[in-house]
């Protein structure tokens, strides 16, 4: 006799991430910029959620000519600027990066420059075209291999969980 498994749905609800969310809170621990002590998730001032535009998302993927066979690659990260100018020093934060698949090595391939001089780790087929982006009202260029960052950070800005 087969066993039938009640199969879990794979979209999220408002609910279900609320209890998601509160588990980061209550498990990661953050150390702040100059301080030796680890300190809990602070509500006021600490990361909840970050906002990209959909238009901003398909630049990304237009300047890096990103097919079906692409994808989205979420890095998590903490503002520094000592590293990249931010009015958001100190804050969790995220970096989208577009991916294509290599059929050669069957895997998703971050569509990165290496480095500023734009040297590339793996060769990448990209685009040579910059696109301005608009998600923090700012007007900011996106180049192809390069990561998106500057979505809404939330606080300051609207969060909707809270």
């Amino acid at each position: 006799m087969i066993e039938e498994r009640r199969l879990q749905p794979i979209g999220v609800t408002k609910s279900v991430l609320k209890r998601l969310t509160n588990n980061f809170r209550k498990r990661v621990l953050y150390l702040h910029k100059n301080s030796d002590s680890p300190m809990a998730h602070d509500l006021k001032n600490d990361s909840s959620s970050i906002w990209f535009s959909k238009a901003d998302i398909e630049k990304l993927f237009d300047a890096n000519r990103v097919d079906d066979n692409g994808g989205l690659r979420i890095y998590f990260g903490v503002h520094d600027k000592d590293v990249m100018q931010t009015e958001f020093d100190d804050k969790l934060m995220v970096v989208l990066v577009a991916t294509r698949f290599d059929a050669h090595s069957g895997k998703q391939v971050d569509q990165l420059y290496d480095n500023d001089k734009h040297e590339l780790v793996e060769p990448i087929a990209l685009a040579p075209k910059m696109m301005t982006v608009a998600a923090t009202g700012s007007k900011q260029k996106l180049e192809a291999g390069t990561g998106l960052d500057h979505g809404k950070i939330c606080p300051p800005a609207q969060c909707p969980l809270t």
